[in-house]
């Protein structure tokens, strides 16, 4: 799983030239973040108080409850800075200051279904935490063909050896590497990247990200 005190590393690495903190005071363009298997929610609150827009999806409904349940206490307990609503299986929170779409939504069922094709073409950032069943990989195929150019993709899966196995797509993306070992508490591993026109790609530990 990826915690949230390892996001700002990855976004460092994955979009640096993105800007985040700044979003809602400057008035920068929101970043639309897709998290698909977001468990509890924890990334994908973090990611919002980052000033990202996010859309969460979680298939199962007790993990969805509990992300739902966490918004609900942050507006509660912060009801002059966050406003919240609820609609059957899905909850969103905003900050009141901030501008139009700056939110969070979370949303439970499968994200195949629960992501309009609007919503993947806005997307600047696709977080994929889940594995999925290989009677699945062609809808996932297609769902990913809906992504613009540049939005950066986290899976835990080498999309090449599954989603674009055999497709143009895994020709498009060849491997990178080596992984060496860093130094520190928290730095245990270090990324080697190599980019090309078409795009690139990384491993960290079990993690690997794909610039379109």
């Amino acid at each position: 799983e990826l915690l949230p005190g390892g996001v700002h590393k990855a976004l460092q690495i994955m979009a640096p030239g993105l800007r985040f903190e700044d979003a809602w005071e400057y008035g920068s363009q929101q970043q639309l973040v897709l998290e698909l298997g977001m468990g509890r929610g924890r990334l994908a609150a973090q990611l919002f108080f980052m000033g990202c827009t996010v859309i969460g999806v979680e298939l199962a409904n007790e993990r969805f409850l509990m992300a739902a349940a966490a918004l609900e206490r942050l507006a509660h307990r912060c009801s002059h800075t966050y406003e919240m609503s609820r609609r059957g299986q899905e909850a969103r929170i905003r900050k009141k200051d901030g501008p139009v779409g700056a939110l969070c939504e979370v949303r439970q069922g499968n994200f195949l279904d629960r992501v309009t094709k609007e919503e993947v073409a806005a997307a600047t950032l696709v977080i994929l935490q889940v594995f999925l069943p290989k009677s699945v990989w062609p809808q996932l195929r297609i769902f990913l063909e809906e992504l613009k150019g540049g939005c950066r993709i986290l899976s835990y899966e080498d999309l090449r050896q599954t989603v674009w196995a055999g497709t143009l797509a895994a020709r498009y993306w060849p491997a990178v590497g080596p992984l060496r070992r860093g130094t520190g508490s928290t730095a245990t591993r270090r990324l080697a990247l190599e980019a090309s026109s078409q795009g690139c790609c990384c491993c960290c530990w079990k993690w690997w990200w794909w610039l379109l």
